[in-house]
This record gives structure tokens, sequence and C-alpha cells, in this order.
């Protein structure tokens, strides 16, 4: 799990056991999502994205969360890397390809 972050505006992110948690340098704030334990998360153009344990994909977009799960074309529920290449497509990584 990669569990500390930075996005590309500066702010610390952290994946906790019940979700991800964001630090401003004075307190932490948690993500409006249902808990879950982060397995893989990272900071790209369109957002924060982050795998749930359990199976599911979310992209915090500075305002909502959006989930994608196989019905939305991921290989597999089970995330387990995220990869922005230099033509700034994003890449996921799943247990099925």
């Amino acid at each position: 799990m990669k569990g500390l972050w930075e996005d590309l505006e500066g702010r610390l992110w952290i994946g906790t056991e019940e979700g991800v948690k964001q630090y401003n340098g004075s307190q932490f704030t948690a993500l409006a999502t249902p808990g879950g334990k982060v397995t893989c998360a990272g900071s790209y153009r369109d957002g924060v994205w982050f795998g749930v344990q359990g199976g599911e994909v979310r992209r915090y977009d500075g305002e909502q969360c959006t989930t994608f799960t196989t019905a939305d074309g991921l290989a597999s529920n089970w995330v387990q890397d995220f990869l922005e290449d230099r033509a700034g497509n994003l890449w996921i990584g799943t247990a099925g390809g």
C-alpha cells in the first residue's frame, strides 16, 4: 500500500485502514467516502486516485469521489497500481491485467 503521498498542489494525503485523509499542515480531514483499506494511491492531473481493498477504484476531483469497477471497464476490481504516462493517460494495473 502506498500510504503517504503529496499531490500536485503540495497537499499531503494519507492512505489508512479506514480510507483517505488529507493533511493541510495543521489538521487532518477525512475524504467523504465509505471506508476501506487503501491498497494504492497517487495524485494525477485529473485528481487523486486510489484503490480500495475489496474491489474498486475511486477518483477524488477536489469536490467529489467517483467510483469505478469492472462494470466501468476495469479488468479486475482488485487494483494494484496506477501510472500516468507522458501524454497524461492514466494506466490502472489490476489483478486481471
